[in-house]
């Protein structure tokens, strides 16, 4: 997946989690593999550009197409 492949994707689209997707400082799980989250904004003009997703404690994350490739697959 490239940044082009933001465009293709909406608010409200699903994404299924393929992999934990661990944060470095904490250790927290912020997406677990085999659940699913919606897209909540795209924004394809950001430098890179970026998806934001709520994770598991209900914060918004932005996403890269680096993150969505590594960790994510559209199901």
């Amino acid at each position: 997946m490239d940044d082009s492949d933001i465009w293709a994707i909406s608010p409200g689209d699903e994404l299924r989690c393929g992999r934990d997707l661990v944060m470095d400082d904490s250790g927290v799980i912020a997406f677990t593999a085999g659940r699913s989250y919606r897209v909540q904004s795209t924004h394809p003009i950001a430098q890179p550009p970026l998806l934001r997703v709520v994770d598991d404690q209900g914060e918004s994350h932005g996403l890269s197409a680096a993150d969505l490739a590594e960790y994510f697959v559209r199901p």
